[in-house]
């Protein structure tokens, strides 16, 4: 039973808060009884020094109540060792306050104040969950051993996706106490974006942007690294342009690959045929590149990618390696919301992409697409599968 029977407390522990975190957290703070009273704890130092890497939420916010649209939130400081090992200080103390029921956890074994703040926790009858990807593939050795070592310092687990729980279960781990909640962006921003967008401004983006704006638009959205796999793309649609198919392709995002990859367009006599749009972190902006587009491709590793492609209803090509992908490949259904082609086969994607972009099928798609964001991938969904998974744990 909880200390504050009238409404659980939770504390909800972070390295720091990404901006692209802040639908769900405001989700968690305000949310109502009978659910949970969550309070969001993070520290504000991050792992690298190159602060334009990552964005996050403004910890300005936790000055305004949350009421008036700010958050709950409590702050720690982070001590990291070599951008890897994290010591929070004062987290232990979080840990063993009465001022809270539960503790979430971010779950990185690497989070080595995680390990100590966990075990004062159960010490002071607090539940611990991990809020985690849990295992992405079957892990053998002492790696392996040591995250499930870590993983049962927890009560039950937040998982992103249904193949971690699989893995875990195999690994022993009780199921009823692994909580699939899948992930989010912020999709009420997305949909009204969606919903406001034209035909008309669509056309105008690739007029700007292509010599034949009416050919079928492919398009990348994220951090142009080499595990991307772009360069699988670029092939592919050369392929298909020596089958006739003609194709143009939208870059979204910025990264170190970029001018390899300029150089290979041209290489290959696509420069007109692909267009690099760079880094956007304005949603709005962000949006109208997508709907701009027709399918999305991503021939490396797909994650919160993929939910963001199908908020704007657009289905979503990547490869079949489970074991390198991320867990939001599970929004992937075959002919539904887009296709897996065989992982490092360029001929198989270029098949994959003829068949979404003939005939309109990716038109087709559209509402599957949403539909699955709707009921999985969005910030109200995701938020009561976390107040579910709390107040179960409560009443064990």
């Amino acid at each position: 039973m909880p200390l504050h029977s009238n409404r659980p407390r939770v504390a909800v522990v972070y390295h720091y808060w990404a901006h692209y975190r802040e639908p769900i957290a405001r989700a968690l703070c305000e949310s109502r009884s009978p659910a949970p009273e969550y309070t969001l704890v993070s520290g504000t130092e991050l792992e690298t020094q190159d602060s334009s890497a990552i964005v996050t939420i403004d910890p300005r916010l936790a000055e305004t109540p949350v009421g008036l649209g700010g958050l709950r939130w409590r702050f720690l400081r982070n001590s990291w060792f070599r951008g890897l090992l994290l010591w929070q200080h004062g987290l232990c103390r979080v840990a063993a306050s009465k001022e809270f029921d539960v503790v979430v956890f971010l779950g990185s074994m690497y989070f080595v104040s995680t390990w100590v703040a966990a075990l004062v926790a159960r010490c002071t009858n607090k539940k611990v969950l991990m809020w985690s990807h849990g295992f992405l593939r079957r892990e053998p050795g002492v790696k392996g051993l040591l995250r499930r070592a870590f993983y049962r310092l927890a009560d039950g687990m937040l998982l992103y996706g249904h193949r971690a729980r699989d893995i875990m279960t195999e690994y022993g781990f009780r199921s009823d106490r692994l909580h699939v909640i899948f992930n989010s962006l912020d999709y009420d921003k997305q949909r009204a974006i969606r919903d406001g967008a034209s035909d008309t401004e669509a056309r105008r983006v690739r007029a700007t942007c292509f010599a034949f704006p009416e050919r079928p638009v492919l398009f990348f959205i994220g951090r142009m690294t080499g595990r991307k796999r772009i360069d699988q793309l670029l092939e592919a649609m050369a392929l298909l342009r020596l089958q006739g198919h003609h194709l143009n392709l939208l870059l979204i995002g910025g990264g170190p690959a970029e001018s390899t990859l300029r150089t290979q367009a041209a290489a290959l006599g696509l420069t007109g045929s692909v267009h690099f749009v760079g880094p956007s972190y304005d949603e709005l902006t962000t949006g109208h590149w997508i709907m701009a587009g027709d399918v999305c491709v991503s021939p490396g590793e797909v994650g919160l990618s993929a939910i963001h492609a199908m908020a704007y209803g657009k289905p979503v090509i990547t490869h079949d390696n489970l074991d390198l992908q991320g867990p939001e490949v599970e929004s992937v259904v075959e002919n539904e919301t887009g296709s897996l082609f065989r992982a490092g086969s360029v001929e198989d994607l270029a098949s994959a992409v003829r068949r979404w972009t003939s005939n309109d099928q990716y038109v087709a798609a559209k509402d599957s697409c949403i539909r699955i964001v709707e009921q999985r991938y969005c910030p109200a969904v995701q938020a009561g599968l976390i107040h579910r998974a709390v107040l179960g744990s409560l009443a064990e």
